[in-house]
């Protein structure tokens, strides 16, 4: 398998404000739901089976940092992310709008109160790529997030033992290979090329 190869879709951070923005007018799981959801992928790039199994009770509070603790479905593993403002507020919101939820009640359900799994959620996140006209909306999954949270969080100077933990990778060579995949077409030596050629055509 070619590690530095992905047919994932990814996004840019001013395309993934577009997504949350479309996700709050989301009628098949709700928008408080929707809006909450959207927020949590946005800023943690957890990744889907995580979220889906989420209760209530896996928010918490450590540190002066509002969390989330996140489990791998297979080996049980777990760890503790922090929740930003935008996603703690959200989930706030669409809790309050719940009546008597439950400690061990799943984080997400929709509207029916069905929890959401990950069919549900692929389904929701390419209606809501679609509906912010993200260009490569036909190719937006659930995997997508943790795409472009490890490339923004990259971007913005995080270092790889941060963004593996972030992550929930076991091998580090794992996360350079997120790495890989979306600075290669950030520094295509194309972009160059194409501005040189620009600027002879121009004088």
């Amino acid at each position: 398998m070619d590690r530095d190869h992905t047919a994932t879709g990814g996004f840019t951070e001013a395309e993934a404000a577009a997504i949350v923005a479309a996700a709050r007018t989301d009628q098949h799981i709700g928008p408080l739901c929707a809006a909450a959801l959207a927020e949590t992928m946005v800023a943690l790039g957890a990744r889907v089976t995580e979220l889906c199994l989420t209760t209530v009770d896996d928010l918490g509070y450590r540190e002066g940092n509002h969390t989330l603790t996140l489990r791998k479905m297979k080996g049980g593993k777990t760890r503790v992310r922090s929740l930003p403002p935008a996603a703690r507020a959200a989930i706030e919101t669409m809790l309050a709008a719940r009546s008597h939820a439950k400690p061990d009640e799943p984080l997400f359900i929709d509207r029916d109160g069905r929890p959401l799994d990950r069919h549900m959620v692929y389904r929701f996140v390419r209606r809501a790529a679609r509906n912010a006209d993200v260009p490569s909306a036909a190719k937006i999954t659930p995997h997508s997030f943790r795409h472009a949270w490890a490339a923004a969080a990259r971007r913005a100077g995080a270092d790889l033992e941060d963004r593996q933990h972030a992550l929930g990778h076991a091998d580090p060579r794992t996360t350079q290979g997120y790495d890989r995949a979306s600075r290669s077409l950030a520094s295509d030596p194309a972009y160059l090329v194409a501005a040189a050629i620009a600027k002879a055509s121009s004088e």
